[in-house]
């Protein structure tokens, strides 16, 4: 029956494997995430040392996704196999999830999509956020990727990206040289709780794009001094963060254009809450649970390319 069909995704980014499946109706049924071991004191997985980890945990967030399903059957997979657009765009922890996808379709005899791992995070943003009308600007915050862009007629447009570090790697490099864990956004949040930032790291922005190395020395000399409390370093680098996002904007966003915000440092509740106080744009953000890496986005669009694919057989 039609209403059996169930939709699987598949995103094997460098911080988590994922995998989830949605119905007919674009419900999630099942939503699987196992994140990527990485050694304490460590910035981070090297490329071949991700592929592993995904060889390795690609078999239990499959096998829970399909305990899920119940009497639905998969009728197609997506997989995102690729950070973003463009032919140059190569990563290879998404080719192991485009293998995994791959082997299931034609175990299953039923189609496999590709998307990329951006169109997958803007897909699960728009999840609540079916108000906000094309075109606005899809602003991608991680630790891989710092995307300001024009989304409009489906397809993204690059306005801006940080010119040095992303935003998610100077939260990581900052926390881990504090001795926390990677990555280390929720544990940075925490200590920022309640803090009053001054604002002494520079939002330093140069032909339209963030620049965040300074800003970095200066959290990494406070570090070694111990001149700034733990929490007093981590307000400043979230504050540092707001920053650079309203003057980036300032900077390519001329029109005040809605802006919807994901990736994993957009899940942040503090920039969430700055963002919003600003007052200076329309800010949505990607449901907190679904901010990072994950998998839904890529299950919804495997839905819409194989409904599209029936319309256009039809």
């Amino acid at each position: 029956m039609a209403d059996n069909k169930a939709f699987l995704g598949i995103d094997t980014s460098c911080y988590t494997t994922s995998v989830a499946a949605v119905d007919v109706t674009g419900n999630i049924i099942a939503s699987q995430r196992i994140a990527l071991e990485v050694k304490k004191g460590s910035r981070g997985l090297r490329q071949s040392e991700g592929v592993f980890a995904h060889v390795r945990n690609f078999p239990i967030a499959f096998a829970r996704t399909m305990e899920r399903l119940g009497d639905c059957t998969l009728s197609a997979v997506c997989v995102s196999s690729s950070p973003v657009d463009g032919e140059e765009s190569y990563m290879p922890v998404f080719i192991a999830g485009k293998s995994f996808a791959e082997s299931i379709a034609k175990t299953l005899d039923i189609p496999c999509y590709y998307t990329t791992h951006q169109m997958g995070h803007l897909r699960a943003a728009l999840i609540g956020n079916e108000h906000i009308k094309e075109p606005f600007v899809a602003l991608h915050l991680s630790g891989g990727t710092s995307d300001f862009m024009l989304y409009e007629d489906g397809k993204f447009k690059l306005l801006a990206k940080s010119l040095d570090l992303h935003f998610g790697q100077l939260v990581d490099r900052v926390g881990v040289a504090m001795g926390l864990s990677f990555p280390s956004g929720a544990q940075l949040e925490k200590l920022a709780q309640g803090i009053k930032a001054e604002g002494k790291y520079p939002a330093t922005v140069k032909d339209g794009g963030p620049c965040l190395s300074g800003a970095e020395k200066q959290a990494m000399d406070d570090i070694a001094s111990g001149d700034a409390s733990q929490s007093q370093i981590a307000a400043e680098i979230y504050n540092c963060l707001y920053r650079s996002i309203i003057k980036t904007l300032n900077a390519i966003n001329k029109s005040g254009l809605p802006v919807l915000a994901f990736g994993g440092v957009a899940s942040s509740g503090i920039l969430r809450d700055l963002l919003n106080k600003s007052g200076e744009y329309s800010f949505d953000f990607a449901d907190a649970a679904l901010s990072g890496d994950n998998a839904v986005g890529v299950a919804l669009l495997a839905m819409k390319k194989h409904m599209d694919r029936g319309e256009n057989n039809g």
